[in-house]
C-alpha cells in the first residue's frame, strides 16, 4: 500500500529535516516536503521535493547564540507570518491532496490539517519553549501557561510520536513535563537516526589517523556552528600525538572539502559521518537531540556545547550529563588548550564510556521506522474510503 504523505518540517538547522529524510526513505512513502532554508537545500539533496515555506525562527548572533533582542524585535510580525504559513499549508494540502500530514515540529500544519479534514502525525520532542534564562517561578509560570497554549494546538494531530527513548532515559524529557493535554496521545518511538554501521574499514588507516578519534560533527543554525568550529580547530594544535580530531563544519552547499592539519581533519560536508560516528572514541556536539540519539545508538561518550540561551538544548546536555555518558561544555569557558586537556581525560576516563554503553542497549531495542509504520498504517486504515 503506497501512501502519499506531505512532510512540513521546521527549517532551524538540520536535526528535523534529517530525521524526517531518514523517516521518508525507510519506509517507502511517496513523499513531498515543504520547510525553509538549509532544511530544504538538505531535503533536495536527498532527492525529495521541497517546497519552500515562509521562516519562522529565532535570530541567531555571530557569537553563535540566541539573539533575544533581535528575536524581540520581531516579535510583532509573527502573528502575520503564522498567518501566512497557515495559508501555504492549507494551499500545499489541497494541491497535493496526500493520503496523510506529517507535521515535525510545526502548528499550521495540523491547523491546516484539520481543516482539509486530513489525517495528521505530529512528530516533536520540544512542544514547549524553553526559557534559558533564570529559574524562577515566575519565569516557570510563564512557561508553563504557553506550554499549555501550545498543547491544545499540538493536541489536534490524531497521532503524537516523540523520536526519543521513554521515561527515565528521554533525553528531551524537560521540554515534554506537564502537557497535561498531550500525555495521553504520545508515543515513544526511539531515535529517527541509522542504527550504528557495522565496522568495515578502519577509518584511520583510510585516512591516515592517529590510533584515538575525537569526532565532531557540528550541526544547528549556520550562524551557531562557526564560533565552535574555530574553537576545535585551534584545540587540534594542543591534542597529543596519539589523538586525532577530525571536525565536520556541517556545510550544506554540497562542499566535500577536506583540510588537513597534520594528524588532523576538517571536512566541509560528511558522508562518512555513520563511519566516523561508529569508530570514534569520543563524539564533541551540539546539544541537538538528533545527534546526541546517534551517538547514543553508537554507544559513544560525549562532550556536549549547547548552544547558548537556547532552552531545549541546554536541557538535553544537562540531561545526558546526569545519565553519566557526557560532560556539559560552555563554548565561552575553555581555551583550546584547556578544552584539549579535557577532552583527552573524557577518554581516559573509563566511566563515560561504559554508560555510554549501557543506555545503547536501551536504546537499540527501539525500532523506530517499524514504530511509526504501524501508526501510519493504522491511521489511515481508520480513514473512511
Amino acid at each position: 500500500m503506497k501512501v502519499n504523505a506531505y512532510f512540513s518540517v521546521y527549517g532551524s538547522g538540520l536535526g528535523h529535516a534529517a530525521r524526517c529524510v531518514w523517516l521518508a526513505k525507510g519506509l517507502g512513502l511517496e513523499s513531498i516536503f515543504s520547510t525553509w532554508g538549509e532544511a530544504k537545500e538538505f531535503v533536495i539533496n536527498n532527492g525529495f521535493k521541497a517546497i519552500a515555506a515562509t521562516p519562522l525562527d529565532a535570530v541567531w548572533s555571530e557569537e553563535g547564540r540566541i539573539s533575544f533582542r533581535k528575536s524581540t524585535r520581531g516579535f510583532p510580525r509573527t502573528p502575520n507570518i503564522i498567518s501566512v504559513q497557515l495559508r501555504e499549508e492549507l494551499k500545499n494540502i489541497k494541491m497535493l491532496r496526500p493520503d496523510l500530514v506529517i507535521s515535525d515540529s510545526r502548528l499550521t500544519p495540523l491547523v491546516a490539517s484539520t481543516i482539509r479534514k486530513v489525517p495528521s502525525i505530529l512528530i516533536i520532542n520540544q512542544p514547549q519553549v524553553l526559557m534559558p534564562l533564570e529559574d524562577s517561578a515566575f519565569q516557570k509560570l510563564i512557561q508553563k501557561s504557553f506550554a499549555q497554549s501550545l498543547s491544545a494546538f499540538w493536541d489536534l494531530a490524531h497521532s503524537v510520536i516523540v523520536p526519543d527513548l521513554p521515561p527515565p532515559y528521554t533525553i528531551s524529557g524537560a521540554s515534554l513535563e506537564g502537557l497535561i493535554a498531550l500525555k495521553r496521545k504520545i508515543k515513544y518511538a526511539g531515535f529517527f537516526v541509522h542504527r550504528p554501521k557495522e565496522r568495515g574499514r578502519d577509518i584511520r588507516l583510510r585516512f591516515n589517523l592517529a590510533p584515538r578519534l575525537i569526532y565532531a560533527p557540528i550541526s544547528g543554525p549556520a550562524p551557531t556552528r562557526a564560533f565552535l568550529v574555530d574553537l576545535l580547530i585551534k584545540a587540534m594544535a594542543f591534542l597529543p600525538t596519539g589523538v586525532s580530531l577530525v571536525v565536520s563544519k556541517g556545510d550544506t552547499s554540497g562542499s566535500i572539502s577536506m583540510d588537513r592539519h597534520g594528524q588532523h581533519m576538517i571536512l566541509g560536508w560528511d558522508d562518512l559521518r555513520r563511519d566516523f560516528m561508529a569508530q570514534a572514541d569520543l563524539i564533541v556536539c551540539r546539544g541537538g537531540q538528533t545527534t546526541i540519539g546517534e551517538a547514543i545508538l553508537n554507544g559513544k561518550p560525549m562532550a556536549i556545547f549547547p548552544i547558548p540561551l537556547h532552552g531545549e538544548q541546554v536541557e538535553n546536555a544537562k540531561k545526558s550529563a546526569k545519565m553519566g555518558f557526557a560532560r556539559v561544555f560552555n563554548q565561552y569557558t575553555p581555551d583550546p588548550k584547556g578544552l584539549a586537556t579535557d577532552l583527552v581525560r573524557m577518554m581516559e576516563d573509563g566511566e563515560f564510556a561504559l554508560r555510554a554503553e549501557g543506555i545503547r542497549d536501551v536504546a537499540i531495542s527501539f525500532d523506530a521506522q517499524n514504530i511509526v509504520a504501524q501508526e501510519v498504517y493504522e491511521l489511515i486504515s481508520r480513514q473512511p474510503a
